[in-house]
Protein backbone atom coordinates (compact mmCIF):
# COMPACT_ATOMS: atom_id res chain seq x y z
CA UNK A 1 0.00 0.00 0.00
CA UNK A 2 1.44 3.29 -1.11
CA UNK A 3 1.45 6.09 1.50
CA UNK A 4 1.87 9.81 1.01
CA UNK A 5 2.72 12.49 3.55
CA UNK A 6 0.35 15.43 4.07
CA UNK A 7 0.21 18.50 6.36
CA UNK A 8 -2.99 19.21 8.28
CA UNK A 9 -4.20 22.78 7.49
CA UNK A 10 -5.77 23.07 10.93
CA UNK A 11 -3.00 21.99 13.34
CA UNK A 12 -0.05 21.96 10.86
CA UNK A 13 0.77 18.42 11.89
CA UNK A 14 2.38 16.00 9.41
CA UNK A 15 0.47 12.75 8.89
CA UNK A 16 0.42 9.74 6.55
CA UNK A 17 -2.48 8.92 4.29
CA UNK A 18 -2.86 6.03 1.83
CA UNK A 19 -2.69 7.08 -1.79
CA UNK A 20 -5.93 5.32 -2.68
CA UNK A 21 -7.85 7.14 0.12
CA UNK A 22 -6.30 10.43 -0.93
CA UNK A 23 -7.45 9.92 -4.53
CA UNK A 24 -10.94 9.00 -3.26
CA UNK A 25 -11.14 12.24 -1.27
CA UNK A 26 -10.04 14.28 -4.27
CA UNK A 27 -12.56 12.52 -6.47
CA UNK A 28 -15.34 13.50 -4.01
CA UNK A 29 -14.14 17.13 -4.09
CA UNK A 30 -12.65 17.06 -0.61
CA UNK A 31 -9.92 19.53 -1.30
CA UNK A 32 -9.06 20.11 2.34
CA UNK A 33 -7.89 16.95 4.09
CA UNK A 34 -7.23 16.93 7.84
CA UNK A 35 -5.43 14.56 10.19
CA UNK A 36 -8.17 13.68 12.72
CA UNK A 37 -11.84 13.97 13.66
CA UNK A 38 -11.02 16.81 16.03
CA UNK A 39 -9.48 18.86 13.22
CA UNK A 40 -12.41 17.91 10.95
CA UNK A 41 -14.81 19.35 13.56
CA UNK A 42 -12.79 22.55 13.71
CA UNK A 43 -12.83 22.71 9.89
CA UNK A 44 -16.62 22.42 9.86
CA UNK A 45 -16.82 25.20 12.46
CA UNK A 46 -14.67 27.46 10.28
CA UNK A 47 -16.90 26.77 7.27
CA UNK A 48 -20.02 27.53 9.31
CA UNK A 49 -18.57 30.75 10.72
CA UNK A 50 -17.99 32.09 7.19
CA UNK A 51 -21.77 32.63 6.94
CA UNK A 52 -22.01 34.51 10.26
CA UNK A 53 -21.88 38.30 10.39
CA UNK A 54 -19.65 38.78 13.44
CA UNK A 55 -20.37 42.51 13.74
CA UNK A 56 -24.11 41.80 13.68
CA UNK A 57 -23.77 39.16 16.42
CA UNK A 58 -21.80 41.53 18.65
CA UNK A 59 -24.23 44.41 18.04
CA UNK A 60 -27.30 42.27 18.83
CA UNK A 61 -25.78 40.83 21.99
CA UNK A 62 -24.47 44.14 23.35
CA UNK A 63 -27.34 46.48 22.49
CA UNK A 64 -30.36 44.20 22.84
CA UNK A 65 -31.58 41.91 25.60
CA UNK A 66 -31.14 38.86 23.37
CA UNK A 67 -29.23 35.81 24.56
CA UNK A 68 -26.80 33.50 22.79
CA UNK A 69 -29.42 30.77 22.34
CA UNK A 70 -31.68 33.12 20.33
CA UNK A 71 -28.78 34.35 18.19
CA UNK A 72 -27.66 30.78 17.49
CA UNK A 73 -31.16 29.93 16.21
CA UNK A 74 -31.05 32.93 13.88
CA UNK A 75 -27.86 31.65 12.21
CA UNK A 76 -28.72 27.94 12.63
CA UNK A 77 -25.50 27.20 14.50
CA UNK A 78 -24.62 25.88 17.93
CA UNK A 79 -24.63 28.18 20.97
CA UNK A 80 -20.94 27.34 21.52
CA UNK A 81 -20.00 29.00 18.22
CA UNK A 82 -21.74 32.24 19.25
CA UNK A 83 -20.05 32.08 22.66
CA UNK A 84 -16.62 31.61 21.03
CA UNK A 85 -17.20 34.60 18.74
CA UNK A 86 -18.09 36.83 21.69
CA UNK A 87 -15.16 35.55 23.74
CA UNK A 88 -12.68 36.13 20.90
CA UNK A 89 -13.88 39.74 20.58
CA UNK A 90 -13.56 40.39 24.35
CA UNK A 91 -17.33 40.73 24.87
CA UNK A 92 -18.41 40.10 28.48
CA UNK A 93 -20.74 37.11 28.67
CA UNK A 94 -23.91 37.92 30.60
CA UNK A 95 -25.15 35.63 33.34
CA UNK A 96 -28.50 33.84 33.26
CA UNK A 97 -29.76 35.93 36.20
CA UNK A 98 -29.00 39.13 34.27
CA UNK A 99 -31.25 37.96 31.45
CA UNK A 100 -34.05 37.07 33.91
CA UNK A 101 -33.97 40.53 35.49
CA UNK A 102 -33.46 42.63 32.35
CA UNK A 103 -35.30 40.84 29.56
CA UNK A 104 -38.61 42.66 29.02
CA UNK A 105 -41.85 40.76 29.30
CA UNK A 106 -43.27 39.91 25.85
CA UNK A 107 -46.52 41.76 26.66
CA UNK A 108 -44.83 44.75 28.36
CA UNK A 109 -45.98 48.02 26.82
CA UNK A 110 -48.47 46.22 24.57
CA UNK A 111 -51.99 47.57 24.68
CA UNK A 112 -54.48 44.73 24.77
CA UNK A 113 -57.10 44.86 22.00
CA UNK A 114 -60.76 45.16 22.99
CA UNK A 115 -61.63 41.57 22.06
CA UNK A 116 -58.96 40.26 24.48
CA UNK A 117 -60.24 42.49 27.28
CA UNK A 118 -63.79 41.31 26.65
CA UNK A 119 -62.65 37.67 26.61
CA UNK A 120 -60.88 38.00 29.98
CA UNK A 121 -63.90 39.81 31.40
CA UNK A 122 -66.24 36.97 30.38
CA UNK A 123 -63.86 34.37 31.82
CA UNK A 124 -63.75 36.28 35.12
CA UNK A 125 -67.55 36.52 35.26
CA UNK A 126 -67.89 32.76 34.67
CA UNK A 127 -65.36 32.09 37.44
CA UNK A 128 -67.29 34.36 39.84
CA UNK A 129 -70.53 32.52 39.02
CA UNK A 130 -68.99 29.14 39.81
CA UNK A 131 -67.36 30.35 43.04
CA UNK A 132 -68.80 33.58 44.55
CA UNK A 133 -66.00 33.64 47.16
CA UNK A 134 -63.20 33.81 44.58
CA UNK A 135 -62.86 37.61 44.90
CA UNK A 136 -62.27 37.33 48.63
CA UNK A 137 -59.76 34.52 48.04
CA UNK A 138 -57.80 36.63 45.54
CA UNK A 139 -57.79 39.62 47.89
CA UNK A 140 -56.63 37.51 50.83
CA UNK A 141 -53.85 35.92 48.77
CA UNK A 142 -52.63 39.32 47.54
CA UNK A 143 -52.59 40.73 51.06
CA UNK A 144 -50.62 37.70 52.29
CA UNK A 145 -48.02 38.25 49.56
CA UNK A 146 -47.71 41.95 50.47
CA UNK A 147 -47.37 41.06 54.15
CA UNK A 148 -44.66 38.47 53.40
CA UNK A 149 -42.69 40.95 51.28
CA UNK A 150 -43.26 38.94 48.10
CA UNK A 151 -44.89 41.91 46.37
CA UNK A 152 -43.48 45.46 46.22
CA UNK A 153 -45.22 47.89 48.54
CA UNK A 154 -46.42 51.24 47.29
CA UNK A 155 -44.05 54.06 48.19
CA UNK A 156 -45.16 57.13 46.26
CA UNK A 157 -43.75 60.62 46.70
CA UNK A 158 -46.76 61.83 48.70
CA UNK A 159 -46.54 58.78 50.98
CA UNK A 160 -42.87 59.63 51.66
CA UNK A 161 -43.85 63.21 52.57
CA UNK A 162 -46.58 61.95 54.90
CA UNK A 163 -44.18 59.47 56.53
CA UNK A 164 -41.68 62.29 57.15
CA UNK A 165 -44.44 64.47 58.61
CA UNK A 166 -45.58 61.74 61.03
CA UNK A 167 -41.96 61.15 62.04
CA UNK A 168 -41.48 64.87 62.62
CA UNK A 169 -44.57 64.95 64.86
CA UNK A 170 -43.22 61.87 66.71
CA UNK A 171 -46.36 59.88 65.93
CA UNK A 172 -45.86 56.12 65.74
CA UNK A 173 -47.38 54.58 62.62
CA UNK A 174 -47.51 51.44 60.53
CA UNK A 175 -46.92 51.81 56.81
CA UNK A 176 -49.08 49.84 54.33
CA UNK A 177 -51.24 48.38 57.09
CA UNK A 178 -53.26 45.31 56.09
CA UNK A 179 -56.66 45.34 57.75
CA UNK A 180 -59.34 42.88 56.73
CA UNK A 181 -59.38 42.61 52.95
CA UNK A 182 -57.79 46.03 52.42
CA UNK A 183 -54.36 47.65 52.56
CA UNK A 184 -54.20 51.20 53.95
CA UNK A 185 -51.38 53.73 53.50
CA UNK A 186 -50.86 54.50 57.21
CA UNK A 187 -52.26 53.32 60.53
CA UNK A 188 -51.82 55.13 63.85
CA UNK A 189 -52.30 52.42 66.53
CA UNK A 190 -52.49 54.88 69.43
CA UNK A 191 -55.44 56.72 67.85
CA UNK A 192 -57.06 53.80 65.98
CA UNK A 193 -56.86 55.98 62.89
CA UNK A 194 -56.10 55.19 59.24
CA UNK A 195 -54.64 57.71 56.80
CA UNK A 196 -55.02 57.50 53.01
CA UNK A 197 -52.96 59.61 50.59
CA UNK A 198 -54.98 59.95 47.37
CA UNK A 199 -53.47 60.94 44.04
CA UNK A 200 -55.37 63.73 42.26
CA UNK A 201 -55.62 61.77 38.99
CA UNK A 202 -56.05 58.20 40.22
CA UNK A 203 -58.77 59.11 42.71
CA UNK A 204 -60.29 61.93 40.59
CA UNK A 205 -60.02 65.07 42.75
CA UNK A 206 -63.48 66.72 42.50
CA UNK A 207 -61.98 70.24 42.19
CA UNK A 208 -59.95 69.13 39.16
CA UNK A 209 -62.19 66.60 37.43
CA UNK A 210 -65.55 67.86 38.64
CA UNK A 211 -68.33 65.77 40.11
CA UNK A 212 -69.61 64.36 36.81
CA UNK A 213 -68.65 60.69 37.04
CA UNK A 214 -69.55 60.05 33.40
CA UNK A 215 -66.40 61.89 32.31
CA UNK A 216 -64.11 59.69 34.45
CA UNK A 217 -62.34 56.59 33.12
CA UNK A 218 -62.90 53.09 34.52
CA UNK A 219 -59.76 53.19 36.70
CA UNK A 220 -60.85 56.41 38.40
CA UNK A 221 -64.38 55.10 38.95
CA UNK A 222 -63.06 51.85 40.45
CA UNK A 223 -60.67 53.72 42.76
CA UNK A 224 -63.53 55.91 44.02
CA UNK A 225 -65.64 52.80 44.77
CA UNK A 226 -62.73 51.08 46.50
CA UNK A 227 -62.03 54.19 48.56
CA UNK A 228 -65.62 54.35 49.81
CA UNK A 229 -65.65 50.61 50.59
CA UNK A 230 -62.40 50.87 52.57
CA UNK A 231 -63.74 53.82 54.56
CA UNK A 232 -67.08 52.13 55.27
CA UNK A 233 -65.32 48.96 56.42
CA UNK A 234 -63.06 50.56 59.05
CA UNK A 235 -65.73 52.91 60.35
CA UNK A 236 -68.15 50.00 60.83
CA UNK A 237 -65.56 48.47 63.18
CA UNK A 238 -65.06 51.63 65.23
CA UNK A 239 -61.92 52.96 63.53
CA UNK A 240 -61.37 56.38 61.98
CA UNK A 241 -60.07 57.30 58.53
CA UNK A 242 -58.93 60.61 57.08
CA UNK A 243 -57.86 61.35 53.51
CA UNK A 244 -55.36 63.86 52.17
CA UNK A 245 -55.15 64.88 48.51
CA UNK A 246 -51.92 64.94 46.52
CA UNK A 247 -52.19 68.67 45.74
CA UNK A 248 -52.59 69.52 49.44
CA UNK A 249 -49.66 67.33 50.49
CA UNK A 250 -47.41 68.95 47.87
CA UNK A 251 -48.57 72.56 48.27
CA UNK A 252 -50.27 72.96 51.68
CA UNK A 253 -48.29 70.73 54.01
CA UNK A 254 -48.62 73.15 56.94
CA UNK A 255 -52.40 73.06 56.61
CA UNK A 256 -52.33 69.26 56.58
CA UNK A 257 -50.12 69.33 59.67
CA UNK A 258 -52.63 71.58 61.46
CA UNK A 259 -55.62 69.45 60.40
CA UNK A 260 -53.87 66.28 61.51
CA UNK A 261 -52.96 67.71 64.93
CA UNK A 262 -56.50 68.98 65.36
CA UNK A 263 -57.98 65.57 64.49
CA UNK A 264 -55.65 63.75 66.88
CA UNK A 265 -56.48 66.21 69.67
CA UNK A 266 -60.20 65.63 69.19
CA UNK A 267 -59.71 61.86 69.23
Amino acid sequence: MKVIKLICPICNKKFNRSLSLHKFNLKNKRKIIVCSRKCYGQLKTLNVRKNIDIEDVIDIYKNQTIGMATISKKYAVSEKIIRDILFENNIEIRSVTWALHNKPHPTLGRKRPMHEKEMFKQLALKAYEKDPTIKDKIRQKTLEQINQGRMPKSNTSIEKIMANLLTELKISFEFQKIFGYWCYDFYLPKYKLFIECDGDYWHAHPDIYGKNKKELNETQKNNIKRGKAKETYVKSLGYGLIRFWECDINNNLQQIKNNLCKTLTII
